[in-house]
């Protein structure tokens, strides 16, 4: 089976978050289950091989945002299914019948994200009801990796500056008195994983660096 990326121009959209990658959603700790594209809004989203729609969420405001199902029986592997998720608009609808390349969505920021402005496209890939890389399928030329924000302590652009924690204070508190959404916490608390052991436990008097987010998708 083929399997090509969910657009055009791979060269020039970075990864932003890969496969396996831990967050926080929730209040759990959770597994990336597919690989984050840096895609601009409205970017065309195609089918990565031939299938049936499966399913959409055109109503979903969390967690996958508007997304699509592509589903795909194959004599070997069993079912295949792709996910193309934060989608701002679907073009098809569950039942329709795709080949690959169709044009199925544009892309968008629905959904639950992180970056400075969220635009992304999250591509996965299951197997027999089990999430695996989906760049284990592809055999093509990406561009090259990169990270929401820059920890680079010798670039002052990198960082918002550095905050002191007061009593009653957690990281969704910061994050939304900085970036305008408790969403992005998990970026503060990465940038401080040298004093911070979890999260979901800060102390008075602890001197936090904030950092500048990033992302592509712009």
């Amino acid at each position: 089976m083929k399997i090509i990326l969910p657009f055009n121009h791979p060269e020039k959209y970075p990864i932003t978050q890969k496969f396996g990658v831990k967050f926080l959603y929730g209040g759990k700790i959770r597994e990336h289950a597919g690989v984050d594209f840096g895609l601009p809004k409205f970017t065309d989203v195609i089918a990565p091989f031939d299938g049936k729609v499966g399913g959409t969420t055109p109503e979903r405001t969390t967690g996958y945002g508007r997304a699509v199902y592509i589903k795909y029986k194959d004599s070997t592997k069993g079912i295949i299914i792709a996910l193309l998720a934060h989608l701002e608009t679907i073009y098809v609808e569950p039942g329709y019948k795709v080949k690959k390349g169709d044009k199925i969505g544009m892309s968008g920021r629905t959904g639950f994200w992180r970056g400075v402005n969220g635009y992304h496209l999250h591509f996965g890939i299951s197997v027999s009801g089990k999430y695996v890389d989906p760049l284990e399928f592809l055999k093509v030329k990406l561009a090259e990796p990169q990270t929401l924000f820059n920890q680079d302590d010798s670039d002052l652009k990198s960082w918002l500056g550095k905050y002191t924690v007061k009593k009653d204070d957690n990281l969704w508190k910061i994050a939304e008195h900085y970036y305008k959404s408790g969403g992005h916490f998990m970026e503060i608390y990465r940038a401080n994983e040298d004093i911070l052991k979890n999260p979901n436990l800060i102390y008075p008097g602890q001197v936090l660096r904030i950092p500048v987010l990033k992302n592509n998708g712009i």
